[in-house]
């Protein structure tokens, strides 16, 4: 999960309960518009991906260790983020 306080929130799909917390991002707020840009998250193939329109970057974030692997800037504020294995 991506809380409002910025982190990668780690849960056990079994009982639901939050195993880790990783700060990644500063806290943010939910715009009140539902197309505004704000941080999203994509899990795929064991890697979290965070994107952070307010620095206009994305984030590559091992959901084990909280370990930020990798950060990248982009030309504009994501709004959304979708990924595809292959």
């Amino acid at each position: 999960l991506l809380g409002t306080d910025g982190a990668l929130h780690v849960l056990d799909v079994a009982t639901g309960d939050v195993t880790a917390s990783h700060p990644v991002i500063e806290p943010w707020e939910a715009p009140d518009a539902w197309q505004e840009a704000h941080p999203a998250l994509l899990v795929l193939d064991g890697m979290a991906y965070m994107t952070d329109p307010a620095r206009r970057q994305i984030h590559a974030v091992d959901p084990v260790t909280g370990e930020v692997w990798r950060s990248g800037d982009l030309p504009a504020a994501p709004n959304e983020i979708i990924g595809t294995r292959g």
